[in-house]
């Protein structure tokens, strides 16, 4: 599966912040079961924390913890603001669609910023699979809450 299909997935999920706390929090279960889907290595060699309720932190241990500099971590938030019914009209394609082509995936968190989570998850996964370790931990956070 490609990056863009990754993507184009990811978007199909409709994870508006207010949701995590009222309407449908299964939503975010169904973000994170995705998320295992679609970066099985990730799932197998780093260790997962849920934060908050849905709210996403990966270690990937490095074979030297007292390395300096300490640790990075990359970050992104997945959740998305509601879409305004008013705006409906002025969607090329419908905001959780997640239609692709040849040079854009369209939707809610194409670019702000489900595409930073699936593309740090995607570069970390290739890393994984090459047999890459790294020296030095690092996390992936992906919070659910930041809107």
């Amino acid at each position: 599966m490609t990056l863009s299909e990754k993507l184009a997935r990811a978007i199909q999920l409709d994870t508006i912040s207010s949701k995590a706390t009222d309407e449908r929090p299964n939503v975010f279960d169904r973000y994170h079961d995705l998320m295992a889907e679609l970066f099985p290595l990730i799932h197998e060699k780093c260790e997962k924390t849920i934060i908050n309720d849905f709210s996403l932190l990966y270690k990937w241990a490095g074979t030297d913890p007292a390395i300096k500099p300490k640790p990075i971590i990359l970050i992104a938030h997945y959740d998305v603001v509601p879409i305004e019914k008013s705006t409906l009209n002025q969607w090329t394609y419908e905001p959780f669609s997640g239609h692709t082509d040849e040079t854009y995936v369209w939707g809610r968190g194409a670019m702000d910023t489900k595409v930073t989570m699936i593309s740090a998850m995607e570069a970390v996964e290739r890393l994984i699979k090459s047999g890459f370790v790294p020296k030095r931990d690092i996390y992936l956070a992906f919070g659910h809450d930041e809107e």
